[in-house]
């Protein structure tokens, strides 16, 4: 076993630093349960009714994004505050894309991820919207979400890291943004080369083959093929910058993770990339690259729609070390769970990186309508 079980927080030596699981109840939105990392006990949840009919595109540490599902208004709130402090963000229908103010009830839904620059209240909010992840933002205090240009397409997730943000993008290039420098973007990484370096030893999939191509964007189709790498995730892990990629298997249940960090190369080399709006640009001197990497140096690394996070299993030891402890992301999936096309309870659960092995939470249903498990730590 890679995790023995969830508790209730009281209990069982619980240890409140590493990120606790908000989970849907299988009413949907109108509910979530709080689930506590433990080593020795599988205890039941604890409610957290301030969060009924809201949904939670994000989350930095202790911090959640919240949109409400019946209504226009977005906020941050700090459950670990015994004021439960809400802090407005522009509405919903100040967003600059057609898809959301066109949406219809379930227009929130079209938000698909916010992250914040920091876990101060100063932070800068980012916004993937859209099938095409349309990067907006703003600040506490303004009115309106803004569209950052140049719009790079199919953004998949954003980290800080360095003092800098950093995006990537549904084949592995990696870009630098700077909000207060005159080239705002500077492409880092051109692509993730997922053929080398990968050695598949899984029993469950034997000697597999998979396809370089994130399944995020197609939504409401069928893939038949081998396993696809369903989304990418950003994380710094012991000063280091770590590319985290789920795999999923054509029923779209998560099949393993690989993990890559970033590398400084010998030479450089010329890199391209296509904009949103059909710009063509070229950089001239990229100099780095992904590397794989077959273990986590003990960390464990915590993935989804939240910030990804890095904890020492040294300093946690309710954990498990060189573990990716992963939530049920997968838009594509909504879609397929929507139609009652997914056969499996739920996708979330632990991957071991030395081991090669995976453990589903299979306790914690999935509710039927679009809604996520997200990490936070209280």
């Amino acid at each position: 076993m890679i995790i023995e079980s969830w508790a209730e927080h009281h209990e069982h030596g619980i240890d409140s630093s590493l990120p606790v699981l908000l989970h849907p109840s299988t009413e949907g939105l109108t509910y979530h349960h709080m689930y506590f990392l433990s080593s020795d006990h599988y205890g039941w949840i604890q409610p957290v009714p301030e969060l009924i009919n809201k949904w939670i595109p994000g989350s930095l540490r202790n911090w959640l994004v919240t949109i409400e599902t019946q209504g226009n208004q977005i906020h941050l709130l700090n459950p670990s505050t015994s004021d439960m402090k809400w802090i407005p963000l522009p509405s919903l229908s100040s967003f600059p894309c057609t898809e959301v103010n066109e949406g219809g009830p379930e227009k929130y839904w079209f938000v698909r991820r916010v992250v914040l620059s920091s876990h101060r209240e100063t932070c800068r909010a980012l916004a993937l919207v859209g099938d095409k992840r349309t990067l907006c933002y703003c600040k506490i205090g303004d009115e309106r979400w803004e569209k950052f240009y140049p719009s790079l397409r199919n953004i998949l997730d954003i980290v800080t890291y360095n003092g800098l943000l950093y995006v990537v993008t549904n084949n592995g290039s990696l870009f630098a943004i700077d909000f207060n420098a005159e080239k705002k973007v500077t492409m880092v990484v051109s692509k993730l080369d997922m053929s080398k370096g990968i050695k598949l030893k899984l029993k469950s999939l034997g000697n597999v083959k998979f396809w370089n191509h994130p399944g995020h964007f197609l939504l409401g189709t069928k893939v038949d093929g081998p396993p696809t790498a369903s989304t990418f995730y950003l994380v710094e892990s012991l000063g280091e910058l770590l590319l985290v990629v789920r795999i999923s298997g054509y029923d779209l249940e998560t099949k393993y993770f690989r993990v890559y960090k970033l590398a400084e190369t010998e030479s450089s080399y010329r890199g391209r990339y296509v904009t949103e709006d059909g710009e063509v640009h070229h950089e001239e001197e990229v100099k780095h690259i992904w590397v794989p990497i077959e273990d986590l140096n003990g960390q464990m690394l915590f993935v989804g729609r939240n910030s990804s996070l890095s904890f020492s299993s040294e300093l946690h030891p309710a954990g498990k070390g060189d573990c990716i402890y992963f939530t049920d992301d997968n838009d594509r999936a909504d879609v397929a769970k929507l139609e009652g096309e997914i056969t499996f309870e739920s996708d979330i659960g632990v991957y071991d990186m030395v081991e090669e092995e995976i453990q589903y939470f299979r306790g914690l249903k999935d509710s039927s309508s679009r809604s996520h498990s997200i990490w936070l730590t209280i």
